[in-house]
């Protein structure tokens, strides 16, 4: 499972619904600092247009996104950037597409565990396979094939 940063990151690069309009922060924003108030009212905004905002965050975690966004330029408490980094790792897995969910759970945990055997059998380099995306995307493609597939 990638680490709260790294789904941070993911989100505000790759979390954007199709069009400009709907786009989350660029990778080009990401190195000016994931909690400013302008990548949090972004994160609010995809939040919103992808209809998880109410239900997957409490009131008390919505005000404190609002308050944040509106009366804090950057974020410099740590403990305030704990809080919403876990407010904000609600949301990539929230908005985070079937696929991606797939590649997390089940493709990840296939790879290394082929990795393994392949390793055992005397192939070295499988260790690679283990840390291996595409890799990985592809075992959870051919896994939600076979789920979807009725057995004829």
């Amino acid at each position: 499972m990638p680490s709260v940063g790294e789904s941070l990151l993911r989100f505000g690069c790759k979390v954007g619904l199709h069009g400009d309009s709907n786009q989350a922060p660029s990778q080009a924003d990401a190195g000016s600092g994931l909690l400013s108030s302008a990548k949090l009212a972004k994160f609010k905004q995809v939040a919103l247009r992808r209809r998880v905002w109410f239900s997957v965050l409490s009131r008390l975690e919505r005000g404190v996104l609002d308050l944040t966004v509106k009366y804090v330029n950057n974020v410099k408490s740590a403990l305030l950037a704990k809080v919403l980094t876990a407010i904000l790792e609600k949301l990539v897995q929230a908005t985070e597409n079937t696929l991606d969910r797939l590649v997390r759970t089940v493709g990840a945990a296939e790879a290394k565990r082929i990795s393994g055997v392949a390793v055992g059998w005397g192939n070295l380099s499988a260790s690679a396979w283990a840390s291996d995306v595409g890799f990985a995307r592809y075992l959870a493609v051919a896994y939600a094939k076979t789920i979807s597939t009725p057995n004829c």
